[in-house]
């Protein structure tokens, strides 16, 4: 195998080499000879979505590959009730993170991923302890004692029901051959991989294995990362690439971002220019977290037609903001992460108010399904009506339904709301317990129609990595365990490389803002 080494600093476009690259390998070597391996399944998709010649078998994530090798089953982490049934004890959220512990029946709050949970100041909990030392190939003999007996009761109940964990089907893939011969493999965000990754990647039965990525880029040391694996073992330089252009760092902030990432120690510089003709601007503000219950977020967003960014390191400093944009009627969104509710609370109830409020036509039964089956029957039907037009909706489906089926269902005030689609009927005859914001939901209807498409995205930093907008808020406060990793020597690159992606999110302005408290990054 011949590794090769392809650096993708922000915005100089590492999807788009793969994609050109791997057609073109696909039409030298065939398309079943040419594979593309990336660190998420939102990445993946975003590949596959550049209509290769290759087979969608051949672009998936690392774990979904080597399962497919081994032809294994169901993940152990999928049956993971059945474990807490047969050992109790060890089912606990010490040992268990949030998510499989939602999935035994325990109602554990989870609004943070686990990057966010370290930067918190949060535990990590015994499977998670494990899975790191799994994932850094680090001898059993250095695991602690409380890691070693959750881990020993964990792979004894696995072997015992004939599964494997996610980690697992990485470890049975390494240097077995199990994984198919092929000529090309792309590794897409191969800084993001761990140790036990790349080592299956480079165990891979593979005539050339291109690594594609950028160390200064990488967040995912909470998942057992570490930077300096990606950039070994040396190569010769006939075998190492710079994508050399950023289609989106404009001049003024690629000089503020190069200047800020020399601070880290350990990594491969490389040069690469700004976008082309892009200027930018890097602004200092007065604005802090604690000015969000002031009512001033409107000031950071930019004018309309454009896209912002309001980011924070970790959650929880988001919530005054998030408070603020739903006070004033602000539309706002995460598209990096849409099943974060906190995030995205337009997602369900805006697509309900666009069935009622659709213009001059006429509507569909799946349309009138949406807002009618959240109105209270008391407050809104004739007796027996909310039933009846239940069913007319149904039968109608996507097809025109008849106004006599509204007329015949509607009590008199519910009918003549529906008739001028007013959005109204959502707030004064909805049922209790209907989910969703609907009074932030009305406000941004009020203020914007129920067709807008937010334009503000809100999320911490690493929920945006490999997201852009035209202007970018960067909050530069830190929780306690961030701002000790900060004021480490030994650490504090790690802080540097997340502010880093923070400042490269920007295709024009970049709104460097004030500390809320002692603890936050110097912007010097």
């Amino acid at each position: 195998m011949t590794e090769y080494r392809v650096y993708g600093p922000p915005g100089t476009g590492k999807t788009t080499w793969i994609a050109r690259k791997a057609a073109e390998y696909a039409g030298m070597f065939g398309s079943d000879q040419v594979s593309i391996c990336s660190m998420t399944r939102s990445a993946v998709r975003e590949v596959a979505g550049r209509d290769l010649p290759i087979p969608d078998d051949n672009i998936s994530t690392l774990h979904a590959r080597c399962r497919r090798a081994l032809m294994a089953g169901k993940p152990a982490e999928s049956m993971v009730r059945d474990f807490a049934r047969d050992h109790p004890s060890y089912a606990t959220s010490e040992c268990l993170p949030a998510g499989l512990m939602r999935s035994i029946g325990n109602n554990v709050s989870d609004d943070s991923t686990s990057d966010e949970v370290l930067l918190s100041g949060g535990g990590v909990t015994l499977y998670e302890h494990a899975q790191i030392l799994r994932q850094q190939m680090i001898p059993r003999d250095r695991w602690s004692p409380r890691v070693v007996a959750w881990f020993d009761v964990w792979s004894s109940w696995c072997a015992s029901h004939g599964a494997m964990d996610f980690t697992g089907w990485l470890e049975a893939c390494r240097g077995t051959n199990v994984l198919p011969p092929q000529q090309v493999v792309f590794v897409d965000e191969a800084q993001d991989h761990t140790p036990l990754q790349l080592a299956v990647l480079r165990s891979w039965p593979a005539q050339h294995l291109i690594m594609v990525g950028d160390d200064d880029q990488n967040l995912y040391e909470w998942s057992g990362a570490v930077p300096a694996a990606f950039l070994s073992p040396a190569l010769p330089a006939e075998q190492e690439r710079v994508l050399a252009e950023s289609h989106r760092v404009p001049r003024a902030v690629h000089a503020l971002a190069t200047r800020w990432i020399s601070g880290v120690q350990e990594r491969r510089e490389k040069s690469y220019a700004p976008k082309a003709g892009a200027e930018g601007k890097v602004i200092r503000s007065d604005f802090a977290l604690y000015d969000a219950d002031a009512g001033q977020v409107p000031d950071l967003i930019g004018e309309p037609g454009r896209t912002s960014m309001i980011l924070a390191s970790c959650s929880y400093m988001l919530n005054g903001v998030i408070s603020a944009l739903k006070r004033e009627g602000i539309p706002f969104w995460n598209p990096y992460r849409r099943l974060d509710a906190h995030w995205n609370p337009l997602d369900r109830t805006l697509h309900i108010a666009r069935g009622l409020v659709v213009g001059d036509r006429g509507w569909t039964g799946e349309e009138v399904s949406r807002w009618a089956s959240i109105l209270a029957e008391k407050k809104a039907f004739e007796r027996g009506g909310k039933r009846r037009l239940i069913q007319a909706c149904e039968e109608a489906g996507g097809r025109p339904l008849p106004l006599t089926a509204l007329s015949e269902s509607l009590n008199g005030e519910a009918y003549d709301l529906v008739s001028n689609q007013d959005v109204a009927i959502l707030d004064s005859m909805r049922m209790t317990g209907a989910t969703g914001d609907w009074p932030y939901t009305l406000r941004v209807i009020r203020s914007h129609g129920a067709g807008v498409r937010p334009s503000v995205i809100v999320g911490t930093i690493h929920s945006v990595k490999g997201g852009e907008a035209d202007d970018v808020v960067v909050f530069p406060d830190l929780s306690p365990a961030g701002y000790a990793e900060y004021m480490s020597r030994s650490e504090r690159d790690r802080i540097l490389r997340l502010y880093y992606v923070a400042m490269t999110r920007t295709r024009d302005r970049l709104v460097l803002c004030e500390q809320s408290s002692p603890r936050a990054v110097s912007w010097g």
